[in-house]
């Protein structure tokens, strides 16, 4: 029973995380400013990502000290190799950029924004979301399932999480998209962490997932 409650606590808490993260994006729409056309929305949504990334390692080092202490963050091959892929992508992109200029559009997806500012903004969002999934809600549904049911449930849960956000103003079909990658992310982020002990694999696949899209608008001069 106690573990029970741990479980809803702490997928309550998660919840929460997200909650509190997206209000801001509420907030400055509601003051008329654009998410994503401003040199000052950028900044305070990477204050935003940046606060809610500190609290999610307090929460996922406080309810799980041994598991965080045990985390070893240092790179393995994979983490090599994906950290030069990473690089290669951003690289392609900024000089793409440099070709055809910045875009900016009105829309509230980062994945419109053809911006110099774009990469930052991503990694930062990229980081708080990890900390809160593959690591503080993984390891709470590990305590109880295990880990590869653990993992399943997790990313269940991830993906489902996406279904109503993008269901506004969006088509069924692309929910249905999202949700299903969103699963596969989750699983593949997952294994990278504890199977493949590649701890920085998660945040650089999850970094290629959004700037390989970017890069594909860019490329096509969108």
């Amino acid at each position: 029973m106690m573990l029970e409650s741990r479980i809803i606590k702490g997928s309550a808490i998660w919840v929460g995380l997200w909650i509190l993260g997206f209000s801001l994006n509420a907030l400055l729409l509601q003051l008329g400013i654009p998410l994503h056309g401003s040199y000052f929305s950028s900044f305070m949504l990477g204050l935003r990502d940046l606060l809610i990334l500190g609290i999610s390692l307090f929460v996922w080092k406080r309810w799980f000290p041994q598991r965080a202490q045990e985390q070893s963050w240092r790179p393995s091959g994979l983490d090599f190799v994906m950290i030069m892929i990473g690089l290669l992508v951003t690289a392609l992109y900024y000089q793409r950029l440099f070709i055809i200029g910045e875009q900016s559009s009105d829309s509230v997806v980062i994945l419109e924004q053809l911006q110099f500012r774009t990469p930052p903004r991503i990694l930062t969002l990229i980081a708080f979301q990890q900390i809160m999934t593959t690591f503080f809600l993984l390891d709470l549904y590990r305590e109880r399932w295990g880990d590869r049911k653990g993992l399943l449930v997790t990313a269940a849960v991830f993906s489902l999480s996406h279904v109503f956000g993008v269901l506004i103003n969006n088509p069924l079909s692309f929910a249905l998209q999202v949700t299903v990658g969103s699963f596969m992310g989750l699983m593949i982020w997952g294994t990278s962490r504890l199977r493949w002990r590649s701890p920085w694999t998660p945040f650089v696949l999850h970094y290629l997932f959004y700037l390989s899209a970017l890069l594909g608008k860019a490329w096509s001069g969108a």
